[in-house]
């Protein structure tokens, strides 16, 4: 896990007190001029190549900062020649590269944030890695896969493609095996809904997708994979940036049979309708006229086809499984930067369109859905002790349907966001605020949400403590499915508050750094949307209140780049709070289909190009039910990898082999969608230049 700042050592080593920093801008890694260092009652400016030379042999801590940027506060005692990369306040984007040391900054967003390297083609996969992120796997590979945290559904989940909202319209969710890994460069994943993220449906948390970097000179990739079941995986990227023009295409294709079985009673029952074919193309230019200006233009296309797989019904064949499902999504947005009155301003467009095909025995539905918005964002003030920034988004989506009565509605939401820097004493004391407020013109309704943190920050530590309204939209089947849809649903609200903790050992023993974090939560919803049976059909109504408490542990250690050790532990208690009716008796109970508890530990060993990575997940027990009368046991899965890297020149070669469920669990995440009971193996080979 890291934080918003990142250090690369390069191994050369300052002689005596003193060092050369060098100060680049995260998203862009140019050199930052006139960036204040201070070192008791010394103080320095970067110069026009971003660089400076101090001596600190007279303090314990460097202090860095910027205006517009947030403050870092470094220890010099293990300080050395290095790149330090200053993250834009208004940012919210966080970094982690694993298997470096660890080092842990000060100076981020008042949250619980990691940035997860994507070194596969499966996100469920990468995401899977932290213990309070749960996949809801609909079958294996290709199948459905959604993501919720803490205790919160998909719904309350906001998924991003670089910012920009991919929720499905109708069913308020993200399917992550439409996205293919190789797409993507890394997973921002912000746990939990506090300030100041998301918008619709960020109550469980955020996860915004970075899709592949635009570097300079001529940059491209090859990704061949083959695994168990007949799945096979290709993936091609080619790009080139210079100085006023960048630009990446991209490419992906798998396809899978996943025909397996699995035990039930003593019976072997082989389940069908679980094939799929994935196609996905991306491209990205972005043009840079000078310094103070850029524009970029990027496009996303998914096509997918196969089996939709129903859940299994308990008899002992699947042959009535025969749903088939097309999907072909697209997304297109123009990003405009530029300095206007001596401040940011960006200014963003974008439109995607939904289409899907569903045939199965008894149901037919065709389904097309678009939405278009657009978002500005202004800095309102950069200076050093004060931070803001102001932005105002509109959104408006549509939908034709075989089975929606009403297809339109449109959403205004306006956000201001401030950071005051407080360098009392020792420590460094940031007080956040955040303003949302949101107008539904359909039914004129008017919203408002507001927020508020703190955070302080010694040498290698800091802590926060935060509180957040959120919401979340009904969805448009939720609205309009017929029949049954309610029009009359109030968005759902939630009062969100945290605390957490981290402390870092840069240097413990010797090579060795530690990393450690503790959080406290917890999220109230009011006003939950559920659908529920009627006298004909069912039908969806605010009428459920939801409390999730909960406790996240994790730690980190890293022996340089020989030997790293992580764990985490995350125990959860979500709670149904309102009653339904007169009748119900299962206020106090917990919400089903959530784990109470999850741990994760993972170690991996690297020397001359070998890599070896051995993982172990356990998911605890949840209920299937909200009279917590039956539950899906616990399971623990084992995962391998073996790789090889070559480098020659610029050419990167790597040979890697995966295994999954080395212990051959039988298992369900979902109820009714088995999980192949055996090992699945995964060869893959990767040329990079």
């Amino acid at each position: 896990m890291r934080r918003f700042f990142i250090i690369l050592l390069f191994g050369n080593l300052a002689f005596g007190q003193s060092v050369s920093i060098e100060i680049r801008d995260f998203w862009t890694a140019q050199p930052v001029e006139e960036v204040r260092a201070v070192c008791t009652a010394d103080t320095v400016f970067s110069d026009v190549s971003g660089r400076l030379f101090m001596e600190v042999a007279a303090c314990d801590s460097l202090r860095i900062s910027h205006p517009g940027y947030f403050q870092q506060v470094l220890s010099t005692a293990n300080l050395q020649n290095e790149i330090i990369y200053l993250l834009p306040v208004e940012s919210t984007s966080a970094i982690s590269i694993l298997a470096d040391p660890l080092f842990l900054q000060n100076g981020s967003l008042p949250a619980v944030i990691e940035r997860l390297s994507v070194e596969d083609h499966s996100l469920s996969s990468t995401l899977s890695r932290l213990s309070s992120v749960q996949i809801r796997d609909y079958g294996g590979s290709g199948q459905t896969q959604t993501i919720r945290m803490r205790g919160m559904s998909a719904e309350q989940t906001q998924v991003l493609f670089d910012g920009i909202p991919i929720n499905n319209l109708q069913l308020s969710q993200t399917d992550l095996g439409l996205i293919d890994g190789g797409l993507i460069s890394s997973v921002d994943v912000y746990r939990g809904g506090g300030m100041p993220f998301g918008g619709s449906g960020a109550i469980g948390g955020t996860v915004n997708l970075r899709p592949q970097n635009i570097e300079s000179g001529w940059r491209g990739a090859v990704n061949i994979s083959l695994a168990s079941l007949q799945n096979q995986h290709f993936s091609g990227r080619a790009g080139y940036g210079s100085e006023r023009w960048q630009g990446m295409v991209a490419l992906s294709r798998s396809s899978g049979e996943n025909k397996f079985s699995f035990t039930q009673n003593g019976h072997k029952i082989t389940l069908q309708n679980r094939d799929y074919k994935n196609l996905s193309r991306y491209g990205k230019l972005r043009f840079l006229p000078d310094a103070e200006k850029s524009v970029e233009l990027q496009v996303l296309h998914i096509l997918r086809s196969g089996g939709a797989a129903e859940p299994f019904q308990g008899s002992y064949s699947d042959s009535g499984n025969v749903a088939a499902m097309d999907i072909n999504n697209t997304l297109l947005a123009i990003k405009y930067n530029r300095r206007l009155f001596e401040r940011r301003f960006e200014l963003q467009f974008y439109q995607r369109n939904e289409w899907m095909e569903y045939a199965g025995l008894n149901l037919f539905s065709r389904h097309f859905n678009k939405e278009q918005g657009w978002r500005g964002t202004i800095n309102l003030s950069e200076k050093q002790s004060f931070f803001s920034s102001t932005s105002i988004y509109f959104n408006e989506q549509k939908a034709i349907s075989t089975n929606l009565s009403q297809t339109r509605r449109s959403t205004l939401q306006h956000d201001l966001f401030a950071v005051v820097n407080l360098p009392w004493s020792a420590f460094n004391w940031q007080m956040f605020s955040t303003f949302r407020s949101l107008y539904f013109p359909n039914t004129e309704q008017l919203a408002f949400l507001p927020g508020a943190a703190l955070q302080v920050s010694g040498n290698d530590w800091h802590s926060h403590l935060s509180i957040q309204k959120n919401y979340r939209l009904p969805g448009l089947n939720d609205l309009y499915w017929q029949p049954g849809g309610n029009p009359d649903l109030k968005p759902e609200l939630s009062l969100a508050t945290e605390w957490g903790i981290e402390r870092g050992w840069p240097d413990l023993i010797k090579k060795v750094g530690l990393e450690t974090a503790l959080t406290l939560y917890q999220n109230e919803v009011h006003d939950m949307i559920r659908w529920q049976p009627g006298a004909n059909y069912w039908r969806p109504a605010n009428i459920r209140g939801v409390r999730a408490r909960g406790l996240e542990i994790s730690a980190q250690a890293d022996y340089g780049k020989i030997l790293g050790m992580q764990g985490s532990y995350f125990i959860n208690a979500t709670v149904k709070t309102a009653s339904e009716s007169n009748a119900d008796h299962t206020v106090g109970n917990f919400v089903p289909q959530v784990p109470r508890e999850a741990f994760a530990a993972a170690a991996y060993f690297s020397r001359a190009g070998w890599r070896l990575d051995v993982e172990y997940r356990h998911n605890g027990y949840q209920y299937l039910t909200f009279e917590n009368d039956d539950f899906l046991p616990a399971v623990g899965l084992l995962h391998c990898a073996l790789q090889k890297e070559l480098y020659f020149d610029r050419w990167q070669f790597r040979l890697s082999g995966r295994g999954r469920n080395l212990l051959s669990e039988s298992y369900q995440i979902v109820p009714g969608y088995p999980q192949p009971e055996h090992p699945l193996y995964e060869i893959e080979f990767e040329i990079k230049y």
